[in-house]
């Protein structure tokens, strides 16, 4: 209390009553409550780049028939190709060329029911014929999957 004090008597420094406040330090703390009651940012989704357009007339000329695996080799010196052969019904059936080794392996391939263009020009493709394209779909990450129908095989997709 005030006065009690006694001549000579040792004086200890005291806690400080209105301490100063370093900006920085605060500031730096505030950043961090801010942004962990902040929800995660989106990731930025990317615009999906399309092609061309085409008529209806165009797309009339595409011929998508669903077609069985019955057959499936690697491509010998090629990890990315597969050799299928595959049933269209009717007894038909064709050899096909397609880059989706990495995707599939050629036991799991064979009993699939896959999308084929069947219209589409023959090209030789390490040195074996192929008589159409198997149709994939391919994620953001570069992954592919196959377009399966459910219908039975020969069925034209439309």
């Amino acid at each position: 209390g005030y006065g009690n004090l006694q001549v000579g008597a040792t004086v200890c420094k005291g806690e400080c009553l209105c301490p100063r406040v370093d900006i920085a330090k605060e500031c730096c703390a505030l950043e961090e409550i801010v942004k962990a009651s902040m929800p995660a940012p989106k990731e930025e989704e990317k615009k999906i780049e399309h092609k061309q357009q085409i008529s209806i007339d165009d797309f009339d000329k595409i011929e998508l028939r669903a077609a069985k695996v019955i057959a499936c080799e690697a491509v010998p010196k090629a990890n990315k190709l597969l050799k299928l052969r595959v049933s269209l019904g009717g007894g038909e059936e064709r050899t096909v060329v397609s880059g989706i080794a990495k995707f599939y392996t050629p036991e799991e391939m064979v009993g699939k029911t896959v999308t084929l263009v069947c219209n589409l020009a023959p090209c030789v493709l390490r040195g074996i014929l192929s008589e159409g394209m198997i149709l994939c779909a391919e994620d953001s990450e570069g992954k592919l999957t196959l377009v399966q129908p459910t219908a039975p095989e020969g069925s034209e997709i439309c």
